[in-house]
Formats: structure tokens, sequence, C-alpha cells
């Protein structure tokens, strides 16, 4: 059954981070599999970048939507400025409505401090409304491993709810594999930005403190130099993002670790990536991410991050072979997030959805 898909998003896609790329991954797949795919997007926090689709893509505040089914980046109220008689879905692709699953437990006051007053609006209004606006939507998408018990993050309340379907991001292994040889130096990556909810800050402690006990290690981080121009520290190399999909995967292949101390994640596709390429990872004890990583992967504190670092590293030193098990037990929970397994399941719950408006 080939379908009209229409992709709304609040982000200008241009942006190119983990949440467009998902997008761009969704509708170039559709496309390739004989759908007629279109996305829109509000022009926030665009780039100034000319690119071509492979599917038609339009920026504006606006649009009556003509579609057989029409996926949304889930936000407060965007199907008010895309509109649409066709069923609708509800990608939930930002802490906005999983709150205690992707986000540390803060205040709201904090959350307008943190995230700004954007993000503060959303998440108070799905908190004051508990979740209904999500009974405007045919189908709810949960980008992640969650199991019964744990859709108790997901509070929805009215009398038809919405299909709940948790099918997780993907991840291209035949990008994102081992690609080259680790570096002969040690080396701790970082790939995110400078943003308070990436956890820039506690990367830049943990480099800070362990340069002054082991000098050896390299500390890398990709996405914090908003001038398009690399700089340094006396212990960190700085880069701009990376947008080329094959230099990233370059990077992670020849680092050793990559530290991911996120304060807020639906599904951190930062982390599967780094685990395709043969890195193992250390992030954060977030509900989304102890939903598919073992817990020699999670840290709890500072202090836990620069303890296995050093473990990790002693690991290496020896070379007796346990961080090359290491190595392999990263690349098998990568092969979970196959692209070639997840994405027909992802098509599956577009048709299933639209053929309820039949």
């Amino acid at each position: 059954m080939k379908l009209n898909v229409n992709i709304v998003h609040h982000y200008s896609i241009t942006l190119g981070r983990g949440g467009e790329k998902i997008i761009k991954s969704i509708a170039t797949e559709l496309s390739k599999r004989g759908h007629s795919i279109s996305v829109f997007s509000i022009p926030f926090r665009r780039r100034k970048i000319n690119q071509f689709y492979p599917f038609y893509y339009r920026e504006c505040f606006l649009k009556k939507l003509d579609c057989d089914v029409a996926y949304y980046v889930y936000v407060p109220l965007i199907h008010k400025l895309f509109r649409t008689s066709a069923p609708k879905i509800a990608g939930l692709h930002s802490f906005v409505v999983l709150l205690k699953f992707s986000h540390e437990h803060i205040r709201y006051s904090y959350i307008l401090y943190k995230h700004g007053i954007l993000a503060f609006a959303a998440t108070y209004f799905s908190s004051l409304t508990k979740g209904r606006d999500l009974n405007n939507f045919n189908g709810v998408h949960i980008p992640n491993i969650i199991n019964k018990n744990n859709l108790k993050y997901l509070e929805i309340y009215g009398k038809e709810k919405p299909l709940i379907y948790t099918i997780p991001n993907w991840v291209d292994l035949q990008v994102f594999k081992p690609r080259n040889a680790k570096s002969d130096v040690f080396t701790v990556l970082f790939v995110g930005s400078e943003k308070w909810s990436k956890g820039y800050d506690i990367f830049y402690y943990i480099a800070r403190y362990l340069h002054k006990i082991i000098p050896k290690i390299r500390f890398i981080a990709v996405g914090v130099c908003k001038d398009g121009s690399s700089r340094s520290t006396s212990f960190i190399e700085e880069y701009p993002f990376i947008y080329q999909e094959d230099i990233l995967a370059n990077i992670y292949s020849s680092s050793h670790i990559l530290v991911y101390p996120s304060r807020a994640d639906i599904f951190g596709i930062t982390l599967i990536e780094s685990l395709a390429c043969g890195t193992p990872v250390l992030t954060s004890a977030l509900p989304s991410h102890t939903a598919f990583l073992p817990s020699k992967f999670i840290c709890f504190t500072t202090y836990d991050y620069i303890r296995r670092i050093i473990e990790i590293y002693q690991m290496w030193c020896k070379k007796s072979g346990e961080y090359e098990l290491l190595v392999n037990e990263s690349r098998s929970i990568a092969s979970m997030f196959d692209k070639n397994k997840l994405f027909p399941l992802f098509e599956r719950m577009l048709i299933e959805v639209a053929n309820k408006g039949v």
C-alpha cells in the first residue's frame, strides 16, 4: 500500500542535528519505498544553507495538509497550525510529554531558566492538560524501547485514547560501523552541543579533572563551536558540529569511548551511532537510556564517569582483550537498532493508522 504522507516538524530541518536527522531519514526511506512524501517545518533556528532533499520540503507557519496520514514531531497544538482531516500520529521526540522518562527531575522554573520560554510553555501546557492534547491524534509514537511497565510514564486522559507504538529510532549500519583503527592515543569523545541539556559542562569538568592525573588521555568535543572554526583549550580539542555522517563515523570509530552526560533525551541517537562504530559509551541514568543500555554504561554522578573512564583506560592499556570484549558488546547492542529491522515497523505503523481513516 503506497501512501501520501505529510511530516511536520517544529524546527527547520536545515538544523541537521538529531531530531532533524531522523526526520530526513524517515522521509528519505519512505520515498525509496514508493510513498509520496512532503515535509513541512516551521522556519525556526534554520541554517542559511541550500540543500536538495529527495522529497518535497517547505517551511511555513500555517498549512492545510492533504494526505493519507500525517506524522507530527509533537509539540502542543502543532496540529492547529498544520491542520488535516486525515489520521494523525504524534511522534514524541522531545521530553515535553514524557518528562519523567526523559528528563532529570527539576522544577518548572528551572526548565524555564535552562530551556527557555517555548520549552517551558510546552512542558507546562502538557502538565496542566494531563496529555489530553494527544487525544487529537489517532496514534502516538514513542521512539524508544518502552515495555508495558514503563508506559506509566505516558499519561493520557480521555475516553478514546490513541494507539501507542513503541518503535525505537534506528541507525544505518552501512554508515555507522568501525571504519578505521582506534587512535594510538586513548581518546574520550563528546558529540552534542554546549546546551545544558547535553551536559557539556559535565564533560568539561571530567576532562579538566582527568587531564591533571592522566595527561596522556585525549579529549575531543564535536558540536560545541558555533562559529564554524575549531578551538582548543589546554585539555579539550573543540570542533563545530559535523553534518557529514561518514566523517562523523570516522571520528566515532577512532575514539575509545563516548561520554554523553545528557540531562534530557527521549532517545540518544548519538549513543547508538557510537556503539555501532565499536566505541563504548558512558551516559546518564535517564530512564530513556536505561531502557536499552546495560548498567555498565550508566553513570549516576560525575565521579562515576571519571571512575569508569579510568577503568576502561586501564583495560585498553593492559591489552588483555577486555576492551575488545567491550567493543564487541557495543556493536551487539547497536545491531538491535538496525534501520533494516526497525524501519519496516515504522512504515507498518503509518499504514495501520492511515487505514483507520478508510
